[in-house]
């Protein structure tokens, strides 16, 4: 892990594919930097006016400059190289490793495949905090001054802060990883995986509505129904009872038994509420459904295993399932579009 580069990119539009106007970077060796470039594109797409003139957020150059500069393809063959003979890092780095993809994806070429760190991680493990500094933020607590959005200087500012969070340590970044059991983030045909570490202050959260609606949803996706005592038996919940830690181990049981599960009040004929109130069951009560309570359900189920899943890959897994799924939907609408692309704005 001698020879780092890091590296940041600005989108000129907010981040839609061929979006990309600049990909910076800073390569470094033995803890001192080597070079810095800034590779200036002209993108494939219109600018946003406000990322040409906003107060709190603006591209570095003119959009003639970015407009003079070479497509995204002159600069390929330089960057895979880079990245396959250097360590990659960069500061909340998955959007910049989605949106090199994006350029890849517009243009026809094949993804580049690498592995990388992310130094908001890595600054999370080392302050033990539980919370996504901002690189200005991150800069200002090493004395990094820098040109924000700028995309070299953005790479630059981000090296010395892995820098800074290093000699803190007083250790290498190999050292470092392995205190904190870091896995790197991957990407890998386009599809990413970010950079992780099981310590509490850069734990995936599990726990929240969100995550477990995505969670029950992933289940739903896989679970089959058998045959059993409750075929043609449909069973809708009351909102409260889809959060409990069994929710998944009581839909799995269900299936075993031939029932099956819907989220719409109407298309049930059984209803399990918890409580009076809620917009579920204000429906069942109106559509006159056949109401029990879970421990009534629980009598009708019997004894049934309670089920054990590691959330935080499963919730990567249905990240990276979507990302798949939107290549494939934008690369097949690319092949059957026969327009022309028009890189100038209109």
């Amino acid at each position: 892990m001698n020879k780092i580069i890091c590296f940041d990119i600005e989108s000129c539009d907010g981040g839609s594919v061929g979006s990309l106007c600049s990909l910076g970077f800073v390569t470094a060796e033995a803890g001192e930097i080597t070079d810095k470039q800034d590779l200036l594109v002209n993108p494939a797409c219109g600018f946003n006016p406000m990322l040409l003139k906003g107060k709190h957020f603006k591209l570095q150059y003119p959009k003639s400059v970015y407009r003079a500069s070479p497509g995204f393809k002159h600069y390929y063959e330089r960057i895979k190289s880079l990245f396959a003979t250097h360590t990659v890092v960069g500061f909340s780095v998955a959007n910049d490793v989605k949106y090199l993809n994006d350029a890849c994806m517009f243009y026809g070429l094949d993804f580049i495949d690498y592995d990388f760190f992310d130094i908001q991680t890595l600054l999370a493990l080392h302050l033990d905090e539980r919370r996504n500094y901002s690189l200005a933020d991150a800069a200002a607590r090493y004395g990094v001054e820098f040109t924000a959005h700028s995309s070299a200087d953005d790479a630059e500012a981000s090296y010395k802060v892995l820098h800074g969070i290093l000699t803190d340590e007083g250790l290498s970044l190999g050292q470092f990883l392995e205190k904190y059991s870091v896995r790197c983030g991957t990407n890998r045909n386009g599809v990413i995986y970010p950079c992780r570490s099981p310590y509490p202050a850069v734990a995936i959260a599990t726990d929240s509505k969100s995550a477990i609606a995505r969670l029950n949803a992933e289940f739903l996706r896989d679970v089959k129904r058998q045959s059993g005592e409750l075929n043609g038996k449909r069973f809708c919940f009351s909102e409260e009872l889809e959060l409990v830690p069994e929710f998944r181990s009581i839909i799995s049981a269900l299936y075993a038994r031939g029932a099956t599960y819907t989220g719409i009040v109407q298309e049930c004929n059984c209803f399990v509420s918890a409580s009076e109130t809620g917009k579920r069951q204000t429906v069942a009560q109106i559509f006159k459904k056949n109401r029990i309570t879970l421990d009534e359900l629980k009598q009708i189920l019997g004894e049934y295993p309670l089920l054990t899943f590691d959330d935080e890959q499963i919730l990567l897994d249905e990240k990276a399932r979507k990302q798949h799924d939107r290549i494939t939907e934008y690369t097949a609408q690319k092949h059957g579009s026969t327009k022309k692309t028009n890189v100038k704005d209109k």
